[in-house]
């Protein structure tokens, strides 16, 4: 109560000595004062102590030294042998900074002023204080520009888009001339450098037609000067070194001496895909930056220089000040001169509004519809329009222009940007948040993977709350050590489709923080407990070949249990159709399927909880009973009970081999169960006599049915299922494991179709189905359909795959594959053949 009386009487004063612009500025500071504004959505104000104010002046200082340092590199670079080293991070990256440095100096203004006075560099400090950066004392000439080559202000969403238009047209509302249309001009905003060109003319001024020639290529700088880079820009077939005006038809005055165009100048990103170039730049934007940057050498010195690889869109025409074209009708003068534009470019036209009225979504669809179709272009071109022409480069948004040069002299500019234009940019695709915590997710393969915490940030128009660390090792070389402090600004990246990745630390980490993060690799699985294994992965990069894995059984370990109930139903195990791993999923987060046995033996309300799951519904749950009751029913051969227990290296044609050994499922279960009551050795003596019939069954299948005997539960999983469903003896005359056709055959693909996706180890795809139809393959078709009977998966199998899962089709490793054909091919004649 004291403390409300006390802002009372304060708020008096306040009311009494104030003008109200200043009342209400004490008055929202009073409000906050009392914790009922908060200043930010995670935290208000009056929490942040001494020391976290410390650490964010820390963060600034670091955010504000390295984009300067970004910048000089940029602007400044001048060697192409350099490249590597001038350039460190990628657009997206430094995007990320700079819209960091601007939060903080919004957040905390006393913060930002204390920056700028130990800087010395005034509003300079930070990127959004200056265009550019001022141009390095060097060898290297410095060229003005006739008008200052500005930046554009920034619009993220369509609020902030309608904003814009709304200062337009208050602009407008007052100037005394009548409104009645006006025209926005928007086009790609185009990721390059850029670029202004001055050419001079030479003809008499007497003459029709007026010729100009190139006199000089200077790049922004600081906005009122650039570094010459005439020398590299005359190699650019791009920029015409002479250019014609009809000076009739354009109406020019007798000034016109000069002319400059301004653009930006790129590297086509196909040229820097597949020609080389990526081998000294990070990305096709630094690459044009240190092709047109780069030093004038001596003949006996110079190598390729690459810039006549580089492409230049022109942007802006201008004429002097006594002659401006519309937006449009420059465009298509400078498309009479040979010049590129970007492309695809529309045309708004809206009515224009009384002072009473605003524009609303409605009347901005166009635009709004432009920038959806950039963004899907950007993310997958394959997916966009067939009728637009696209430019070979990268873009980072679009720009909205006012079209009418009489309305871009009432609207004017700032000293930063023009007010007639601004850049509608993509949702950024890196940002920079805090690190909250990592933890440890089980994949359904039982690969371990680190993955990151974060406070929730906005990425590629989706809100991130988590990204992969990929793997011990790499976690460690990113985040820099095996602990780090909690709430570490990190930059997290999200393109496209991808899952979102932490790409390294931001500002300087606090080794004396009390409350860390372990980044220690664990040594048991998270989900179940078992031991972890490390394993490589044929990935070809060391960084990230390196992972770990649960070492439990697969439907022990809960996030992996998936897998292993979908390999149970597969068809050509117990063959239970219309249940993908989705589905399994559901009914195993409802608790009704936790081992295979649980379809067949179901509770009363089984039927009624299945049909009220999402998706599912009374027809999809009663078709799954019937399913599961008619093979319970008709029961499955011995073969495929065996192999629908998902026993590692017990494949079809094992199953098989081990369905004719025991005869029976009660004699398979009991050796099994051996394993518990008795000395291993004894185990599986069956299965250790060395005649024709144990031909195939090695080592490892006997040490995997051990190691699934030695798990208690597993053992009761299979018993369990071997009571709820019928498993006929392999001598029944029901149809063994599938062998298309019944052909009466030992060998394991006989009468097959047989798929292959991904690269096989050591060997090309036609000598992997040559191996396939020594195996009994009747075809190895190049797509996977119904007709399949199995999928050979190597290295970066794709679509297949995917495709063999959704279908049911069984799916083999490639190791698998190979081990399987050795089992029939001891000389491995083949492999050796190939290995020459």
């Amino acid at each position: 109560m004291h403390a409300w009386c006390s802002a009372l009487c304060s708020l008096a004063f306040i009311m009494l000595s104030a003008t109200k612009k200043r009342f209400m500025a004490c008055a929202f500071q009073l409000a906050r004062h009392c914790h009922r504004i908060p200043t930010h959505p995670r935290r208000f104000r009056s929490t942040t102590n001494e020391n976290d104010l410390d650490a964010i002046y820390q963060e600034l200082l670091w955010l504000s030294n390295e984009i300067r340092k970004q910048d000089e590199r940029y602007y400044n670079n001048q060697q192409i042998v350099n490249a590597s080293e001038a350039f460190t991070i990628s657009d997206d990256e430094y995007d990320a900074l700079v819209r960091r440095e601007e939060a903080l100096s919004q957040e905390y203004p006393h913060l930002l002023k204390k920056l700028q006075k130990e800087v010395g560099l005034g509003t300079a400090t930070t990127r959004a204080g200056r265009v550019g950066t001022t141009p390095l004392t060097t060898s290297r000439i410095k060229q003005k520009h006739r008008q200052s080559m500005l930046s554009l202000e920034n619009v993220h969403d369509t609020t902030q888009l309608l904003a814009w238009l709304e200062r337009i047209r208050k602009k407008l509302v007052n100037n005394k001339d009548k409104v009645d249309t006006i025209t926005i001009t928007t086009e790609p905003k185009i990721d390059g450098l850029s670029l202004n060109l001055r050419y001079t003319r030479q003809s008499s001024p007497s003459d029709t037609k007026w010729s100009y020639q190139l006199q000089w290529a200077a790049t922004r700088g600081d906005g009122k000067q650039g570094m010459d880079v005439t020398h590299s820009v005359r190699s650019c077939s791009a920029i015409p070194p002479n250019i014609i005006l009809n000076a009739a038809l354009l109406k020019l005055p007798l000034s016109c001496d000069a002319i400059e165009i301004k653009g930006e100048v790129v590297l086509p990103q196909s040229v820097f895909d597949n020609e080389g170039v990526h081998a000294n730049f990070s990305n096709a934007r630094n690459a044009a930056s240190g092709i047109l940057l780069r030093k004038e050498v001596s003949g006996e010195q110079e190598e390729e220089s690459w810039a006549d690889k580089l492409s230049f869109y022109a942007y802006d025409l201008d004429l002097g000040r006594e002659r401006a074209l519309d937006g449009q009708e420059a465009q298509k003068v400078l498309l009479s001169l040979g010049f590129h534009i970007p492309q695809p470019t529309i045309s708004t036209t809206m009515p224009f509004l009384d002072d009473q009225t605003q524009w609303n979504e409605t009347d901005i669809t166009n635009l709004l519809s432009y920038h959806k179709s950039l963004m899907k272009h950007r993310e997958d071109p394959k997916k966009t329009s067939s009728t637009w022409h696209w430019g070979d480069y990268e873009m980072d948004g679009c720009v909205h222009k006012v079209d009418g040069a009489l309305f871009r002299a009432v609207i004017g500019n700032s000293n930063r940007a023009p007010r007639w234009a601004v850049a509608h940019k993509f949702p950024p695709r890196v940002g920079v948040t805090k690190l909250l915590d990592v933890i440890v997710q089980v994949g359904r393969t039982g690969s371990l993977t680190p993955v990151a915490i974060l406070e929730p940030i906005d990425l590629n128009g989706v809100s991130v709350q988590r990204a992969t660390l990929h793997n011990f090792r790499h976690l460690q070389q990113t985040l820099g050590g095996k602990s780090i402090p909690r709430e570490t600004s990190v930059m997290v990246r999200r393109a496209g489709e991808v899952i979102p990745q932490v790409v390294g630390i931001v500002g300087e980490v606090n080794k004396h923080a009390q409350a860390n993060i372990s980044l220690e690799a664990p040594t048991s699985c998270p989900a179940c407990g078992s031991i972890v294994v490390a394993e490589r992965e044929s990935t070809g990069n060391d960084d990230r070949g390196f992972v770990l894995r649960c070492g439990g059984p697969a439907l022990l370990c809960p996030p992996r249990a998936v897998m292993a109930l979908s390999h149970a139903f597969s068809r050509d195990a117990l063959d239970v159709t219309g249940l993908s791993q989705n589905r399994i999923e559901q009914l195993m987060e409802a608790g009704l399927l936790k081992v295979p046995s649980d379809l067949f033996v179901r509770s009363d309300n089984f039927t009624e909880t299945v049909a009220a799951l999402n998706s599912w519904g009374p027809k999809s749950a009663q078709n799954l009973v019937a399913t599961a009751s008619k093979i319970a029913n008709a029961g499955v051969d011995l073969s495929r009970f065996i192999y629908s227990l998902n026993i590692r290296f017990v494949g079809i044609h094992s199953s098989t081999l081990l369905a004719g050994l025991y005869g029976s499922v009660e004699s398979f279960l009991s050796d099994i169960e051996k394993v518990s009551k008795s000395d291993e050795d004894e185990c599986f003596t069956i299965l250790r006599e060395d005649n024709e019939a144990t031909k195939g069954i090695g080592p490892a299948v006997i040490n995997a049915l051990l190691c699934f005997g030695r798990e208690e539960e597993l053992v009761r999983a299979a018993r369990a299922l071997s009571r709820a469903i019928n498993v006929h003896d392999a001598s029944s005359t029901l149809t063994p494991l599938p062998t298309p056709g019944n052909l009466t055959t030992d060998l394991p693909f006989a009468g097959w179709s047989v798929v292959f996706t991904g690269s096989m180890p050591d060997m090309s795809r036609t000598k992997a189905q040559e191996m396939a139809k020594s195996l009994g393959a009747k075809s190895t078709p190049g797509s996977v359909s119904k007709s399949t009977n199995l999928v050979v998966a190597g290295d970066k199998g794709g679509k297949k795959f995917e495709q063999a899962q959704n279908l049911g089709v069984k799916v083999m490793s490639a190791d698998d594959f190979i081990r399987l054909w050795q089992n029939y091919n001891s000389s491995g004649a083949l492999l050796d053949a190939e290995a020459d």
